[in-house]
């Protein structure tokens, strides 16, 4: 989570009040939608967006196994076949290479 807090500028509390409904996960990087920020004065939920480079360190990569640890990983059919080649296949490049 704090590779995530860094990666989105994001401070502690709206790391702690995510929720999986929060995360919306694409191909090349990861939607986080904060409800209540410091900074949003109008109440608008605009999207931090957090870029994949599926390295060690990448912020989404941790997220994801994360949320495996975490058995969170419950989300839509877009994003639940997603996830299963993200876990299935990114495994695989990475020992081949």
């Amino acid at each position: 989570m704090s590779l995530l807090s860094f990666s989105g500028f994001l401070r502690f509390n709206e790391v702690a009040k995510l929720r999986q409904s929060d995360l919306r996960f694409e191909s090349d990087h990861v939607q986080v939608f904060i409800k209540k920020s410091k900074t949003d004065q109008y109440g608008k939920v605009t999207p931090v967006i957090i870029s994949a480079t599926w390295k060690e360190s990448c912020p989404v990569k941790m997220l994801l196994d994360y949320l495996k640890l975490a058995s969170i990983v419950d989300t839509s059919n877009f994003e639940r076949i997603y996830i299963q080649k993200y876990f299935s296949g990114a495994r695989k490049k990475e020992s081949t290479s």
